[in-house]
């Protein structure tokens, strides 16, 4: 299978002796682009009348010989990431579910996963491709705290889409010192009070 019509030219032999194409007859074929079995017909010319038409078989195509467009960076979703892939044969784009279906493995996580197209109707056969899932920026709730000078020690708390760990600074340490998240007040006054989550494996 090349996406094409295939034709070919026979050799035709009459009495031990090659005869010609166009001088002696004519070749004509049916169903003879997709994998299967197609037909050629050869139609006296000339000095010969009559038809005798053949057989021959037309082999699905490798996949192995498919060109598939490089996958740009997925980000982490979450989710299972699917692409549907470019996938060209002979200078033509080819099509999911006519021409192949695409499967995916460790396409959850970021890190590196994998996309396999496998061969249906005129194809055969499997290629692999890898893609890159990046981690994903993390969404963090951090709400603004207000307090009364002389209230005891409490815990800053912030919450993230991320499992990494939290850590807080405190700008002015005359307003209040933290320590891991507990936090002592020390004066009155305003201040800021910034938090830093460390990279989780999908963050």
């Amino acid at each position: 299978y090349t996406g094409s019509a295939i034709t070919l030219s026979p050799t035709v032999d009459f009495n031990g002796s090659t005869v010609t194409e166009t001088t002696d007859y004519t070749v004509s074929f049916t169903n003879n682009t997709n994998a299967g079995t197609a037909s050629l017909t050869i139609t006296g010319t000339g000095n010969f009348t009559g038809t005798k038409t053949v057989s021959f078989t037309i082999s699905k195509a490798d996949l192995s010989t498919t060109s598939i467009t490089a996958i740009p960076d997925q980000t982490y979703t979450g989710s299972s990431i699917t692409i549907s892939p470019t996938v060209t044969f002979n200078g033509s784009t080819v099509t999911e579910t006519t021409d192949y279906t695409v499967s995916f493995t460790n396409n959850t996580n970021a890190g590196t996963a994998s996309l396999t197209i496998t061969g249906t109707g005129n194809f055969t056969g499997t290629k692999t491709v890898s893609f890159t899932i990046v981690k994903a920026t993390p969404t963090i709730t951090f709400s603004d705290v207000t307090k009364t000078y002389g209230e005891s020690d409490f815990d800053l708390t912030a919450t993230s889409s991320s499992t990494g760990a939290f850590t807080y600074t405190i700008a002015d340490a005359n307003v209040a010192t933290v320590t891991g998240s507990t936090t002592t007040i020390v004066g009155a006054g305003s201040t800021s009070v910034t938090v830093i989550q460390a990279a989780d494996a999908n963050y």
